[in-house]
């Protein structure tokens, strides 16, 4: 896996011949600002975009980050859009261990699937409670 974007956030990590990024969240996500959600999803897009990421797992049992309403309609209108055209088709997420922010990550994918319903190649998303089950499903 080759490593493509590292920081106190998150490390994003990319195995080429699986078309396969993994994203490990951190706990110092507790302190993230509003403008550095919105950069480092800037920063992911260009990732996916660039590679042409076709699986996605997202380890967010770590993830503190509380994501408002208005991140989530951001992410649904500016950046899914980038998701589909790259031609990502799965996303797994595991789940994580903070209550509020699982509330807020599960509005936020049940808006991406309902945005992702209206468009013809549009990827699936699937929540896990460990790796392990989520790689299985993604590499299927």
């Amino acid at each position: 896996m080759q490593v493509l974007l590292e920081n106190k956030f998150l490390k994003a990590e990319f195995d080429v011949a699986q078309s396969y990024l993994y994203i490990n969240w951190f706990p110092a996500t507790e302190d993230m600002t509003y403008q550095e959600y919105k950069n480092v999803f800037h920063e992911i897009a260009e990732i996916v975009e660039a590679n042409r990421v076709k699986y996605w797992l997202g380890n967010l049992v770590d993830f503190r980050f509380v994501v408002l309403p208005e991140l989530q309609t951001w992410i649904v209108e500016r950046i899914n859009p980038k998701f589909v055209e790259a031609g990502l088709k799965k996303m797994a997420i595991t789940v994580p261990r903070d209550f509020f922010s699982e509330i807020a990550l599960s509005q936020s994918v049940d808006e991406i699937n309902e945005s992702n319903a209206e468009q013809a190649n549009s990827f699936k998303i699937q929540y896990f409670e460990n790796e392990e089950g989520a790689k299985n499903w993604l590499l299927a």
